[in-house]
């Protein structure tokens, strides 16, 4: 594993928590204010920020799965 796979693995991951944390308050703050009129854009930002840290842990852990096993070779036929 080199310095450059550390780093970038750190990244994802790092960001996976902080748009874990950020998607949390943006939802709860949406449901707890639903008569205001910020209500579904509020809502709908706090779902995709949710995605976009879905997708920081996916691509943290796939990196680092890739980087401590190897990348799969394809069968030959």
């Amino acid at each position: 594993m080199t310095k450059r796979q550390i780093r970038l693995i750190l990244t994802y991951l790092i960001l996976f928590v902080i748009c874990g944390f950020i998607s949390m308050v943006l939802i709860v703050n949406a449901f707890q204010n639903k008569d205001h009129r910020l209500y579904y854009p509020v809502l709908i930002f706090g779902i995709l920020v949710f995605i976009t840290s879905i997708y920081y842990g996916y691509m943290g852990v796939d990196t680092l799965k890739i980087s401590l096993l190897g990348k799969k070779s394809k069968p030959k036929n």
